[in-house]
């Protein structure tokens, strides 16, 4: 015991050599974060810059239905907070969408509305890119949906009131007027839509919001990304010494769990650090982000990150296990985690992904960790993101062992 403990401290100090510059890398990156997410959730106009999604129209805009059709969504629909609906001559909107400006945009050909009221039913036609298939576009495919289901209904009621209404004895030219007021209501009905919903929005995973659970991916990045500070340390590793030590009865299992530990103590020291500094300039924030800061970063979330810490250290301390030098050592944390954060919904919304790798994500390392910090976020512990981080931390802490027990056999052991 007394050597796993001598072997500890010495590690300690390996890194801990490291901690001045590590603090200084670490406030750097989190200040990127907080900028980050400052953007995302903190500035008060974000909500309405971060969810408008630009449609293109093409079509006759002379035509009145068309006209006041769109009029009815800029002006009426609840949708104005997230889609701009832009009138436009094909040939701009084809250049627009190459350049990324729309997400998407329709054709509407002349005369659509005035002879679907008649019961001539065109076709819209949807123009999109590979690159513009998000949000915007499923918006623009549900609203599609609505908008052919809408007409279908609402031609069906206005000539069967046109119909009822000449049967009463109202004059043809009555019944017609009647109608298109009648159609003129049904849009203002349909459209305000504000007035027959609420809209709650809530986050992924068991978090609060969809801001937290962007949040809890930017962290994971975070922590994925953080071995990297302590390259250095690893890569200066002695091979030769380590095959000493085992020779000399200092076997492969206490070598990797005092390096390991003294990691550990390492990045849960330099977190703490961290949250001691954001919880000191909070007051010094803008007051969206530090009222962030101080309400979310209680005590109870604060510890529960310290569960995907554990768990993505030992990834990382397996990743530096298998390589040899400081290139080969960065590139595979940088490729592993990014790689990684971008299936598992850490740079990206994971719900975009087909359900096959929305499943296959959550079990993956990144996965469970985004899943267990965002549930954490809401007030709560994901019981299978905890079971599955546990697993991952046992699985790579021993196949650290493992690893190093063959290079030492290859190597021919001892000296």
């Amino acid at each position: 015991m007394r050597r796993r403990l001598l072997y500890l401290r010495l590690q300690c100090k390996r890194f801990f050599r490291l901690f001045p510059f590590v603090v200084i890398l670490t406030a750097v990156l989190f200040a990127a974060l907080g900028a980050i997410i400052y953007a995302v959730a903190g500035s008060p106009d974000s909500d309405e810059q971060k969810q408008m999604v630009r449609i293109g129209v093409v079509g006759d805009m002379s035509d009145s239905y068309l006209e006041m059709g769109v009029a009815a969504a800029r002006e009426l629909d609840a949708t104005r907070f997230s889609v701009e609906f832009v009138t436009l001559d094909e040939e701009s909107a084809g250049e627009m969408l190459g350049r990324g400006e729309l997400s998407a945009y329709l054709i509407v050909p002349d005369g659509f509305a005035r002879n679907a009221l008649h019961g001539d039913i065109g076709k819209v036609t949807y123009v999109s890119s590979a690159g513009t298939v998000d949000f915007g576009t499923k918006i623009t495919n549900d609203l599609l949906v609505a908008v052919g289901r809408t007409i279908i209904n609402a031609q069906k009621g206005v000539f069967g009131f046109q119909s009822a209404a000449e049967a009463a004895g109202l004059s043809s030219k009555e019944a017609d007027r009647l109608g298109s007021v009648l159609a003129r209501k049904m849009i203002d009905v349909i459209l305000s839509r504000t007035a027959l919903f609420a809209i709650n929005e809530i986050g992924t995973n068991g978090a609060k919001s969809e801001n937290d659970s962007i949040i809890s991916g930017l962290i994971v990045m975070f922590f994925s990304l953080w071995g990297i500070s302590c390259c250095t340390v690893f890569s200066a590793r002695s091979r030769q010494m380590s095959r000493i030590l085992d020779s000399k009865g200092f076997g492969i299992i206490p070598q990797v769990g005092g390096e390991y530990l003294a990691y550990l103590v390492f990045m849960l020291s330099t977190f703490a650090v961290i949250i001691a500094g954001l919880y000191a300039v909070s007051g010094a924030l803008p007051e969206a982000l530090g009222e962030m800061i101080t309400s979310e970063l209680n005590p109870t979330f604060v510890a529960g990150l310290a569960v995907p810490v554990i768990a993505l250290s030992s990834m990382q301390f397996f990743l530096y296990e298998l390589t040899s030098g400081l290139i080969p050592g960065v590139l595979t944390q940088f490729l592993c985690a990014v790689g990684m954060g971008y299936i598992t919904g850490c740079m990206y919304p994971v719900y975009f992904f087909p359900e096959s790798v929305q499943k296959f994500s959550a079990c993956l390392p990144t996965g469970a960790a985004r899943i267990f910090i965002a549930s954490a976020s809401g007030g709560a512990f994901n019981s299978t993101a905890l079971v599955c981080l546990s697993v991952y931390f046992v699985f790579f802490i021993s196949a650290s062992a493992v690893v190093r027990k063959l290079r030492n056999a290859s190597a021919g052991g001892g000296l």
